[in-house]
């Protein structure tokens, strides 16, 4: 009875290992089992493994040598949620666009930094992963900052402090802020991020990335806008950005709308009205983008206090 019993398990094991190695075959003899934390530079040059710029031929590709016109991947990779696996098919098309198709001696870099941006980043921190967004020249966080090393009461207002809220909980203890639910969006951490007063803003970035400049946050929304987009105004413009930059708008940032903490100690307005920080000061007052679904295609520029809660954007330095 037992040599049988120890039979079926054997015969079990060797399906599934064979199973397995047809399943490894079939997808190009790679399983992207986790997120690539991203590449530097010197890690991208043109070897069997990491990216490959042939530029006599002006092509570019992942794992082989003789990459085709296209990005072309040999292996399995996984960028974002989007993967390949199937080398055969010789090209990866991308559902955001890439910016040189087909790369020369000249452009090629420009390839080169959406791949690595796509890869986003690894947050040794914590564990989190952040995709990345190429828009422009400027590769940004696509998703709100979670970075939550302690959690704060949202009566515990400070200028000067760090300060860390996740919107809706009324605690101190970082776990239960990390489980919070709220009966109509759900888990808010895991969907908006935390919520920083702007000294907390300052050190939240991961390594390689950093709080946004003033002239920074303009690069991007002048460049999404066709409207006026004045860098010194204090008003609602810069046309359509403030609609390309929300969750569906277009653009690839996918900014979910946070909400406030606000100076009168309540949050306020999540998924309504949200702010992201500058690293940009006056005094006790901080530049932000405030962005919000009343206007819907506008985003502004203005200053804000200190102790104000709301959202961080990253982008890489």
């Amino acid at each position: 009875m037992e040599k049988k019993r120890y039979f079926k398990i054997s015969i079990t094991a060797i399906c599934l290992v064979l199973s397995l190695a047809l399943y490894m075959k079939m997808m190009g003899g790679a399983i992207a089992l986790a997120v690539n934390p991203g590449h530097s530079w010197d890690q991208m040059d043109c070897n069997s493994s990491n990216l490959c710029v042939n530029t006599s031929t002006s092509r570019v590709g992942i794992g082989t040598s003789s990459p085709e016109t296209n990005l072309h991947v040999f292996g399995g990779v996984k960028i974002g949620d989007y993967t390949t696996c199937d080398s055969s098919s010789g090209a990866w098309t991308f559902t955001a666009p890439v910016s040189v198709i087909e790369p020369t001696e000249d452009t090629h870099i420009t390839t080169k930094k959406y791949v690595d941006c796509r890869f986003g980043v690894f947050d040794t921190r914590d564990g989190n992963w952040y995709p990345g967004i190429l828009i422009g020249d400027q590769c940004w966080m696509a998703k709100n900052l979670a970075y939550l090393p302690s959690v704060n009461l949202k009566t515990e207002g400070s200028d000067s402090l760090a300060r860390y809220y996740v919107y809706g909980y009324n605690g101190n203890d970082r776990d239960d802020a990390m489980a919070y639910n709220d009966p109509t969006y759900g888990n808010i951490y895991s969907t908006y991020g935390v919520l920083y007063n702007w000294t907390a803003a300052q050190t939240a970035c991961p390594a390689g990335w950093h709080l946004p400049t003033d002239a920074e946050q303009y690069t991007l929304e002048n460049y999404l806008s066709t409207g006026a987009c004045s860098s010194s105004r204090t008003d609602w413009s810069c046309d359509p950005a403030g609609t390309l930059l929300k969750i569906g708008g277009g653009s690839g940032f996918e900014y979910a709308i946070g909400g406030h903490r606000t100076t009168d100690y309540y949050f306020d307005d999540l998924n309504g009205s949200g702010g992201l920080w500058s690293s940009d000061y006056v005094e006790t007052t901080a530049w932000r983008r405030h962005i919000n679904i009343y206007t819907p295609a506008s985003v502004q520029r203005s200053l804000s206090a200190k102790n104000v809660g709301i959202s961080v954007r990253c982008v890489k330095n």
